[in-house]
């Protein structure tokens, strides 16, 4: 299959590995993971080990130049009894800043589609996620909703 291209979508959480970039740099396509704007949100819903921050994560999302695809997860409801909600006005105000930094060729937007082991959270209509495409879309980068 020598036409065929080759995708693989990781979490953005072991960036720091050489190895790792080093194989997401031969592929034909890599889709980046980046679920919030804020580091309060980014620990709610990535919950991410070794202490890595939402500023480790662009630092290192920024390596690839903007080759890139970055995919978010939209949702919102309650975590341990915590509010989730990366849909407000001030979240993706934020989220979209940090695109302006990271550059990426492309952004697919999503939503929850089957149930989750937090049964508190809810599913982001189709609707919200054009409306949020459209900001997306107005930095110049392509949008692909899901």
């Amino acid at each position: 299959y020598p036409n065929s291209k080759i995708s693989v979508l990781s979490n953005s959480l072991m960036l720091n590995n050489s190895k790792v970039v080093s194989a997401l740099k031969k592929v034909d396509k890599r889709i980046l993971k980046l679920d919030a704007g804020t580091e309060d949100l980014f620990q709610k819903i990535d919950q991410p080990l070794n202490n890595r921050t939402l500023e480790w994560v662009v630092y290192h999302l920024n390596q690839f130049n903007g080759d890139l695809t970055i995919q978010t997860m939209f949702l919102k409801g309650l975590h341990k009894a915590q509010p989730i909600d990366n849909t407000t006005d001030y979240e993706v105000d934020s989220w979209l800043e940090l695109l302006k930094i990271i550059k990426p060729k492309e952004v697919m937007l999503y939503s929850l589609d089957r149930p989750t082991p937090e049964t508190n959270l809810e599913k982001i209509s189709f609707e919200k996620l054009q409306e949020i495409g459209k900001k997306v879309e107005q930095l110049g980068i392509k949008t692909l909703i899901y």
